[in-house]
């Protein structure tokens, strides 16, 4: 899809736009901010006529890029990817979200709440194309090697997108002195 607004990376910058642009009177850019976030009409409707003060919280921007990517997957198992998705936006709205695998040359040990998540499946530099393709690899070679590795891709998805995130902070810590 081609972004009028840009992907954006946070519910909060999503709503920073809604914003500006009904400020301006454009509703039809809040349609289409929405249309392109994956937000539900009805939200940007409510949000136009002042029923709701935002257009978006973390879990639905979250729950919104997966649709958009979902709409968008090219790769040849959309319909994991599709499952994969799902799980996905019930796990945001999850208080906690913890995991621990230790198997089949598979390390991680998650521990997250569901806004983490979701604020780390929106950030732009990360896609469930990518991840995805990255994960049904390494499952394909797990259970080549006669381990069932369906029950760990979940767990790998949420694992390369927080793991991405922490990364990212202790970059940013480093560099600010902390």
């Amino acid at each position: 899809m081609k972004y009028k607004y840009g992907e954006m990376d946070s519910a909060e910058e999503i709503n920073k736009k809604a914003a500006e642009l009904k400020a301006a009177g454009d509703r039809e850019g809040v349609g289409i901010l929405a249309k392109e976030n994956g937000i539900d009409k009805d939200m940007a409707d409510a949000f136009w006529d002042g029923y709701v003060d935002l257009i978006c919280d973390i879990q639905t921007a979250a729950a919104g890029k997966l649709d958009v990517e979902i709409a968008e997957y090219s790769k040849m198992y959309v319909a994991n990817a599709m499952e994969v998705a799902e799980a996905l936006k019930s796990l945001t709205m999850q208080e906690k979200v913890v995991y621990s695998i230790h198997k089949a040359g598979v390390d991680m040990d998650i521990d997250c709440t569901g806004e983490e998540l979701a604020a780390a499946i929106r950030q732009k530099r990360k896609s469930l194309n990518d991840i995805c393709a990255k994960v049904f690899k390494k499952a394909g070679e797990i259970h080549a090697s006669g381990t069932p590795a369906s029950a760990m891709v979940v767990p790998m998805v949420i694992y390369e997108y927080i793991t991405a995130e922490k990364e990212i902070k202790k970059k940013g810590d480093k560099k600010n002195g902390k």
